[in-house]
């Protein structure tokens, strides 16, 4: 746990590196949530893909799975999206 003073000190800290984006550059910030919004966009477009497969080929159990595993995908893509959206300070 950390004292009164400590944490207003790291307060300070945190609105210091929103304030200066040059050090934000260095330290990467935001950077994650890019990698990962690009991850999930992929992931959509995989599942999407397999969706639009399962329905143009031939109707068989092995391509309805196939759809179901693009439905799969594409949720999780779209729950990884959603997830990554920033959140207002």
């Amino acid at each position: 746990m950390l004292s009164d003073d400590e944490s207003r000190r790291l307060d300070e800290i945190e609105r210091d590196l929103l304030d200066d984006p040059q050090m934000a550059r260095k330290f990467g910030a935001g950077r994650p949530a890019r990698v990962r919004l690009v991850a999930a966009d992929v992931i959509a477009l995989i599942g999407l893909t397999l969706i639009l497969t399962g329905v143009m080929i031939a109707p068989t159990h092995f391509v309805y799975g196939i759809s179901v595993l693009g439905f799969g995908f594409f949720i999780i893509g779209g729950a990884l999206v959603i997830g990554t959206r920033r959140r207002p300070n």
